[in-house]
């Protein structure tokens, strides 16, 4: 375990000089080259809201958040959790760039009156509900996907319980056993609301209570390159494809608009699962829907290198 960064850090207040206070990075490697080998270490060695976790490729378990912290992996395909990431009460988290499968329970629990943010994350395969957000807490998620969640119980992909403020853009929430956004109830002091999702294939329906509040959502087939094996990355032929928020601040690596799921977004630069520096397709016409053996097909299409 490196202790430099800390012992800098103490002696600088001893002598009692001031200074700004500055995030420092902590970082969480399995090989034991980082500071810490698990991300619970790493918590509770953190200075809450200065220190920041990067945690790197492997499989690593889940944590109790009781501090205000950022936790962010190398990309969702890279960086996984295999259990729970709890945020306690009154605390905040913001976690990034990795996935959660798996997890005997659930994936996500931010307990009341808490906060969460959630960047290019997956959730998926969680024995009960995918993400639970409990009373009086707050949360916002981009870019995620959220799939097969309560496969040993009536789970849903994200369950709201008196929840406060909610936003849920450009994410993918499918397959889930029961719902894939419910509420426990109507609750009328409830503020959540989401813009250009895919919510398609849920067990029992797509929305509970909140079917007026999502808009510029569609439910059809985000077409997973291999949904089987637990491949989230989006077919070329993806209707999820250049369907996230629109505007410059929001678009992919290639420069097109963001998709939809984990692997979308100005963030997925670090990990940009599809082929860099291709020409992107922005248009293509057949010349006939089918031909016969051996006849000629005739494609013309418009293509932007990035």
């Amino acid at each position: 375990m490196n202790t430099n960064k800390r012992a800098i850090l103490t002696a600088t207040i001893l002598c009692g000089l001031t200074i700004s206070a500055s995030a420092m990075d902590i970082r969480v490697e399995l090989d034991g080259s980082g500071d810490y080998t698990t991300i619970q270490e790493a918590i509770n060695a953190a200075i809450s809201t200065v220190d920041g976790i990067i945690v790197g490729q492997g499989v690593f378990d889940g944590f109790d958040c009781n501090k205000h912290i950022s936790v962010r992996g190398m990309g969702p395909q890279y960086t996984r959790l295999r259990s729970t990431v709890w945020v306690e009460n009154n605390y905040a988290l913001t976690l990034q760039k990795l996935s959660i499968v798996g997890a005997n329970g659930y994936g996500v629990y931010a307990k009341s009156s808490s906060w969460i943010g959630m960047d290019n994350i997956v959730v998926a395969n969680c024995t009960s509900t995918g993400i639970r957000i409990e009373a009086y807490a707050n949360a916002s998620m981009r870019n995620c996907t959220c799939v097969y969640n309560g496969s040993n119980s009536s789970g849903d992909g994200i369950r709201l319980y008196r929840s406060e403020f909610i936003t849920i853009n450009s994410c993918i929430v499918a397959y889930n056993r029961s719902y894939g956004i419910a509420c426990d109830d109507d609750y009328s002091g409830s503020v959540a609301k989401g813009d250009f999702n895919c919510v398609y294939g849920n067990g029992i329906q797509n929305f509970l209570y909140f079917n007026n509040t999502f808009i510029n959502s569609t439910s059809i087939d985000p077409l997973f390159v291999n949904r089987i094996t637990g491949d989230y990355t989006l077919q070329s032929t993806s209707p999820c494809r250049n369907k996230g928020v629109p505007g410059e601040l929001y678009l992919d690596p290639d420069g097109s608009r963001n998709d939809l799921g984990a692997y979308g977004g100005p963030a997925a630069k670090d990990f940009w699962p599809y082929p860099k520096g291709a020409p992107v397709i922005t248009d293509a016409q057949a010349s006939s829907s089918s031909v016969p053996m051996g006849g000629k097909l005739t494609i013309r299409a418009t293509a932007r290198v990035p």
